[in-house]
């Protein structure tokens, strides 16, 4: 989301418009994000926003909060194994077998040195919660999408500025 609005509102790029480079650039940016925000979170708070939302935390195995760098392999160790880098066909099979071992109650890779601890939440709250946070991050999207869809002149017209919009 931070960075289609970059892209979108910043820099007036048409984020729906199939570009290799953006989808690209935007593949890259989820890792790096991911690999620098989740291990802070985990750290200082031992959860992320989902996590949270869900009741959720991740301790070490004393249960106290993860290190840095216990977070950080927890997160490589998520993105390899678990999201498949984030590679679209490779995503699925990993998230599959993901699935897979939580229904016969293995540990997952990432999940080794860690203990993920569930917090009594009231279901309607949660779900609530769900819910809204959903509504709002796809209205968003879509904003954002409209606003990059937009050319960037507008109102009367040169001959060089609708050449610029197409």
């Amino acid at each position: 989301l931070i960075l289609n609005c970059i892209l979108a509102v910043g820099m007036h790029v048409n984020i729906r418009a199939g570009n290799i480079g953006t989808a690209f650039f935007s593949w890259l940016f989820q890792i790096i994000f991911l690999l620098l925000l989740d291990p802070v979170m985990l750290s200082l708070t031992g959860t992320t926003p989902g996590k949270f939302l869900f009741g959720l935390s991740v301790t070490d195995p004393e249960g106290t909060r993860l290190t840095r760098r216990a977070a950080l392999r927890r997160t490589w160790a998520m993105l390899r194994y678990g999201y498949g880098f984030l590679i679209p066909v490779y995503e699925l099979f990993r998230m599959y077998r993901s699935y897979k071992g939580c229904k016969k109650e293995e540990v997952l890779e990432w999940e080794s040195d860690s203990v993920l601890v569930l917090r009594n939440r009231p279901l309607p709250l949660l779900t609530a919660g769900f819910v809204v946070s959903e509504a709002v991050f796809c209205a968003a999207s879509l904003l954002f999408w409209q606003m990059g869809s937009l050319p960037e002149n507008h109102g009367e017209l040169t001959v060089a500025e609708f050449c610029e919009n197409y």
